[in-house]
């Protein structure tokens, strides 16, 4: 996989947006998904449904992350689903 390979997707927070990184992204044909303006009402909305998921989720989540990215660096990046 080459950095070609990639899609990034940031926010717009003034270090994703700087000169440098943004030239940086253009001079390796980084493709970059567009993400909306910040909108109060949606950040709001969102928050509540964060704030609602349970704390045991988001350990399960963590945890599933932590073993894949264990798969990934075990199978040197290559294909592994269905293998354990």
């Amino acid at each position: 996989m080459t950095v070609r390979d990639v899609m990034l997707h940031h926010d717009n927070a003034t270090a994703h947006k700087a000169r440098i990184v943004m030239e940086y992204l253009r001079n390796e044909q980084v493709e970059l998904l567009p993400h909306p303006p910040y909108n109060r009402k949606f950040g709001k909305a969102v928050q509540a449904v964060v704030e609602g998921i349970p704390k045991e989720d988001y350990e399960n989540s963590f945890q599933s992350w932590q073993n894949r990215l264990e798969c990934c660096i075990e199978f040197n990046g290559e294909y592994f689903e269905g293998t354990k």
